[in-house]
């Protein structure tokens, strides 16, 4: 694949950004890699099995690529939000130790590495000159067989993770970034919102689940 050329992607940055194009006021920014990356060199943020203090975290590759295309999209639409998602963690951190399919191992010291691991990318994209509004920890989280990275979250281990991980990290680190239940589209989710919902910490602690807009 050959890549775009400067004139190029200003063109394309263009076409969704700026007021001549689609004027999108909103972006998603993968956490890790999405169904987008180069295949051949799969990768997360932090790739060294069993760092549960997120030594060796690093936004490196994200600052080589995705940052500086966001900025120049931030240069046509100054006021542009953004929510992070995964589509697989860390591959030590899944049943299967690889970026497809598998599923969220349950242990309470990898879901304790994992809300620091979105943590970091919070404050790694803040420092960065990027403010995050909103962070969820998996998108489609029932979607374990496809072709691109995913990971499978059962509803319980996700609101397990909320009440007692994501919630509580990001309370006690003043962390502003608000946070989402998650990215679905391909399943019936009637029951498992108000399932994750009726937890108290989840969707009362801090305010971290006001709506925006």
């Amino acid at each position: 694949m050959t890549p775009l050329s400067a004139a190029g992607k200003d063109s394309v940055i263009r076409a969704f950004w700026d007021t001549s194009g689609c004027n999108f006021s909103w972006g998603r920014i993968p956490i890790g890699l999405c169904d987008f990356d180069d295949e051949a060199a799969p990768y997360s943020l932090d790739d060294s099995s069993g760092d549960y203090q997120m030594k060796y975290f690093s936004l490196h590759r994200d600052s080589t690529k995705r940052i500086p295309l966001i900025k120049m999209a931030q240069a046509y639409q100054p006021s542009l939000r953004f929510f992070g998602s995964p589509w697989s963690p860390p591959g030590w951190m899944k049943s299967n130790s690889t970026y497809h399919g598998g599923n969220m191992k349950s242990d309470s010291a990898t879901l304790t590495a994992y809300a620091l691991y979105l943590e970091k990318f919070v404050q790694g994209y803040k420092d960065a000159g990027i403010n995050v509004d909103a962070v969820c920890c998996q998108n489609e989280p029932d979607q374990t067989f496809q072709s691109y990275p995913t990971c499978g979250w059962s509803d319980t281990l996700e609101r397990t993770f909320y009440s007692k991980y994501f919630v509580p990290r990001f309370r006690k680190d003043n962390i502003s970034a608000r946070i989402m239940l998650g990215v679905f589209c391909c399943g019936n989710y009637a029951d498992w919102v108000p399932f994750c919902m009726s937890d108290t910490v989840v969707c009362q602690l801090h305010g971290l689940f006001k709506p925006f807009v």
